[in-house]
């Protein structure tokens, strides 16, 4: 959780960075619910897995086959559904928008790392909507 809150301050570091760039707020917010989706699914994880991994270990045959689906099902929520779906778009949207904004007002090697990150975060978006 700790890595999606430290992304926070890049966000409005860039924001206030390009603030002349028109939309620039629209991709922070975008970046700013990046944050929030990957926290969300980070405190999720941390708090519901911890538990069915340590009482897997001490369960008896009929409670693991219980634990499994359970665990299944936090997983395919947080990993597949939240951070590597949900929150790809929004990621997307403020990676790419921030480099449009790096590409007129801001060194180059910074808009070519936001444009090729946001390029990834958008075919990975792509791909899990479609292969879903």
């Amino acid at each position: 959780m700790f890595g999606y809150l430290s992304l926070a301050p890049v966000v409005l570091y860039f924001r206030t960075r390009y603030s002349g760039s028109s939309h620039i707020d629209l991709f922070a917010a975008a970046g700013l619910a990046l944050v929030v989706i990957g926290s969300i699914g980070a405190a999720s994880m941390a708090t519901a897995a911890p538990p069915l991994i340590t009482g897997y270990g001490t369960a008896t045959a009929a409670q693991k086959a219980a634990l499994v689906p359970a665990f299944a099902t936090l997983y395919r929520v947080v990993v597949l559904g939240m951070w590597q779906t949900l929150e790809t778009i929004p990621a997307a949207v403020w990676l790419l928008g921030t480099a449009s904004a790096a590409r007129r007002d801001g060194p180059r090697p910074v808009f070519l790392i936001l444009l090729v990150a946001g390029v990834l975060s958008g075919a990975n978006a792509l791909y899990r909507l479609v292969a879903a």
